[in-house]
Formats: structure tokens, sequence, C-alpha cells
């Protein structure tokens, strides 16, 4: 799959101050996540793809706010979804309707700034189908005044 890359973040003081393992980590989640900006984690392949031993969590406090951990131990990329389509996310547009259903499967809706975010009207519970399996669901709560067509 293609994406957006900034060449500027090579200038981008943040970046800069990344270490070289930080910046590596950094790139591996902007080209794994998927299009929601989220990236099933999955600490042994970061290792074994990049050569690269340092522990993930180091990678994830070094890189700040840039990331955030979820709930279900996936790390979520906020700014992804903004940057790689330019703006709002509109339901006429089909390859945005892909993204929507991405950001509702993973209980995270955009901000007004466009950043993705834990949806506050998504309540999400575990229910244990046996000792092996558990699923997640996600249950609406509220709406407020959206323009959403029961989706």
């Amino acid at each position: 799959m293609k994406r957006f890359t900034d060449s500027d973040k090579w200038r981008d003081p943040w970046f800069r101050q990344l270490t070289p393992s930080g910046k590596v980590f950094y790139l591996f989640l902007c080209d794994n996540c998927d299009n929601a900006g989220v990236w099933e984690r999955d600490d042994e392949r970061f290792k074994w793809e990049s050569g690269i031993a340092v522990e993930v969590d180091a990678h994830i406090e070094e890189l700040g706010d840039r990331v955030e951990i979820l709930d279900n131990g996936r790390i979520l990329l906020p700014k992804f979804v903004l940057f790689q389509q330019g703006g709002p996310l509109s339901e006429a547009k089909p390859p945005h309707r892909q993204i929507i259903k991405m950001l509702e499967k993973h209980a995270l809706a955009l901000d007004e700034k466009g950043k993705a975010k834990v949806n506050d009207n998504l309540s999400i519970t575990k229910a244990k189908v046996n000792d092996n399996l558990s699923i997640t669901l996600a249950k609406v709560i509220g709406r407020g005044n959206s323009n959403s067509k029961g989706k």
C-alpha cells in the first residue's frame, strides 16, 4: 500500500531529537498501521523487520503524544488520518467510507482538529465466549446532533 510521507519531518525538531531507533520505529508505525492509524502491536515483528532490539515500550515513551496506547493494547497515531486524507472525512467519498468503518471498528472518532481519539459515544465491553475467546462489543450510547444516517 502506498502512503503519503512528509519529507519535512527531517527538519522537525521533534523528529530530529528522536534516537535513530526511535525514528525507525515511528516510520515503521506510519508504514504498518491500518488506514485508521492503528497498529496491531507485534513487538517481535518490529524487532525482526527492523533489526532493532530496543523494547517497543521505550520507543512508545520516546514518541510521547504522537502515539497513544488503546485499551486493547493497539497503538494509535492520532494525526495519521488527517495527514493521509488532507482534511475531514466524508461518507460521500468511497475511500473515506472504509476509513470511517475502521475508525468505528476501533471505537475511534476524529475530533474537531481531525485527530483520532477514543469515541466517547461508544461503550466498549468484552464479552467472554469461553475460556479461550473473548470478543469486543461496541454499543452506541449517544449521538447528539450528529448528521450521520444511523451509521
